[in-house]
């Protein structure tokens, strides 16, 4: 079974448990001893892992086999790429539900990660993510047409109101710069180098928060935590 480890927790004496995601969704399993320096599969007992394991049944799963896939060794080096991680971690722990498509949604993440690990401007990966996520638990931005009227064209999109708007209800250029922003980010494919950069990351990622307070009621620690660094990073 292949997983994501989002969270690990220490558990009694030397064993920690573990909170995955994976092709049939949210699991979480026991892995014994592994705080032992010597245990054989303690790599598998860390946040931010891509791996194949074997888990047995029961109301506790237990850790029975694993193989590393990915230690995304990028991230652990640069901190707005762990930052993303967690992001994204906590924002499926939150809101993923039993009837989602895991397995699309796996592949999805496994393409973002990947692509972070090379990428010098990582947060667009995080937004692209984020948004597409919303489109998979069933929350669209109704992007193709002005949310007072019918018209559908000249189409922007205030990061504020979020809403889509046609120029007699207020679109601008830099409304209609965002719409096709966002509108390629819906559409683009993870593998491709012409995902545009974010003209602002600080303003698109408190758009994020909006849309999934708005729609999920859902506040992320994680994202306060990363528009601090990011404030921060700019001062």
């Amino acid at each position: 079974m292949i997983v994501y480890t989002y969270k690990t927790i220490p558990y009694q004496d030397s064993s920690k448990l573990v909170y995955a995601y994976s092709e049939s969704g949210l699991i979480s399993f026991l892995a014994r001893g592994v705080m032992k320096m010597s245990h054989p599969l303690s790599f598998a007992a860390e946040p931010h892992r891509l791996l194949d394991v074997t888990v047995s049944k029961g109301t506790l799963p237990t850790l029975k086999e694993a193989t590393l896939l990915n230690r995304y060794e990028a991230a652990k080096k640069d901190l707005k790429k762990t930052m993303i991680h967690h992001l994204i971690g906590e924002t499926l722990q939150k809101n993923s539900a039993p009837e989602d498509d895991h397995f699309k949604l796996l592949g999805l993440l496994k393409k973002v990660f990947d692509k972070i690990e090379t990428e010098d401007k990582p947060l667009k990966y995080g937004v692209l993510f984020l948004l597409k996520l919303l489109y998979f638990l069933g929350f669209g931005l109704h992007l193709k047409q002005c949310a007072s009227c019918p018209v559908s064209a000249e189409l922007g999109f205030d990061i504020y109101a979020l809403e889509t708007q046609c120029k007699a209800h207020g679109s601008t250029p830099e409304k209609r710069r965002n719409h096709a922003l966002i509108t390629s980010y819906l559409t683009a494919e993870v593998s491709e180098d012409l995902i545009q950069d974010l003209p602002d990351e600080m303003v698109f990622l408190e758009m994020i928060g909006r849309l999934y307070e708005t729609h999920l009621d859902f506040q992320s620690k994680a994202l306060k935590e990363t528009l601090r660094y990011l404030k921060k990073e700019i001062v």
